[in-house]
């Protein structure tokens, strides 16, 4: 199940447990006697019903269909089709396989071949970092983004996914459809986008896998950090900060993904002086860059360059 479908069972439970908590507003007005005889009738209903019924409470259609649609994943997943499973074996392994649009637009970089030693020395590489899951041979690549640090990037197929991802997404969806019996148009329709979002059974999901290695590396450590993102239609990528890791002098390293055209990076502080030496323009490599924010710099901001040293447009912080 994909984060945002845990955040939002996260959300559903807390909902239930604060409204055992709260009194009826006839209760409170001293009408018991009505609100005996709608217990006596809520008693009749079926289970099914009542899970579709408690999500109304006078939510926006928003809500509501977010709601059902986790109860939809929620209650299809003892199917065999909807249960989970993690494609390949454990450890990393490669294919062959096409690229989506949505990947090469914005890291066109990753369409071109690199040779065989870099891919198997990026392999290597990912391995004492404990990745795991297929890759796409010709997509491993170790990009130099500073003199102190070193991305490695691959892409794979989606990471997570269920048994028969079309079968499941049918009954997915025709479960949303009977929990929205009765009500607007509007909840359903919600219920099926945030179904869409669902990569575990969206069509054609790849991953992209990122993780960092310092250089030098010191002795005995693993690459560094790093993390994947799920790419589909539905989900494209986009430029921003994927990746935003602490270091022990407190100071933070924003990974990003610029937008075509961009070629430096520029860090735009209200505390200059806070930056102690470190560089305020940084190069986009490959269409990744890294930029290091010392702790106590305050509020600041990333602007995008073209090579004349124009602005662009501001980086996306919020990703």
């Amino acid at each position: 199940m994909s984060q945002g479908f845990d955040e939002l069972e996260r959300q559903l439970k807390r909902a239930v447990r604060a409204r055992r908590h709260t009194r009826s507003t006839w209760m409170r007005h001293g009408h018991r006697r009505t609100w005996a005889f709608v217990a006596i009738a809520m008693l009749a209903i079926s289970a099914g019903a009542f899970a579709a019924t408690r999500l109304v409470g006078g939510k926006s259609a928003t809500t509501q269909g977010d709601e059902l649609a986790v109860h939809a994943v929620i209650q299809t997943a003892h199917l065999p089709a909807c249960q989970l499973v993690k494609p390949g074996a454990h450890g990393l392994a490669l294919t062959e396989g096409t690229l989506l649009a949505q990947i090469t637009d914005v890291l066109p970089s990753l369409s071109t071949p690199v040779s065989a030693s870099e891919q198997a020395a990026t392999l290597r590489a990912l391995a004492r970092s404990r990745v795991e899951g297929l890759l796409f041979a010709r997509t491993l690549r170790t990009i130099p983004v500073s003199p102190h640090l070193e991305l490695l990037v691959a892409v794979g197929p989606r990471e997570e996914t269920v048994r028969d991802p079309a079968v499941c997404a049918h009954a997915r969806l025709a479960r949303a459809e009977e929990l929205a019996r009765n009500r607007p148009v509007a909840v359903l329709r919600r219920a099926r986008w945030r179904l869409g979002q669902d990569r575990a059974t969206a069509p054609g999901v790849q991953t992209l896998f990122i993780y960092e290695r310092p250089v030098p590396l010191p002795r005995g450590e693993l690459a560094g950090g790093g993390g994947s993102d799920p790419i589909w239609s539905g989900h494209p990528l986009k430029p921003g900060i994927p990746l935003v890791s602490g270091r022990r002098d407190g100071s933070r390293l924003f990974i990003g993904i610029a937008a075509p055209n961009t070629t430096h990076i520029r860090v735009k502080a209200h505390n200059n002086s806070a930056m102690h030496g470190l560089p305020s323009v940084v190069p986009v490599v490959e269409g990744f860059f890294a930029v290091t924010v010392p702790r106590g710099t305050g509020r600041f901001g990333l602007l995008e360059l073209a090579a004349d040293g124009s602005v662009l447009r501001p980086v996306n912080l919020r990703q």
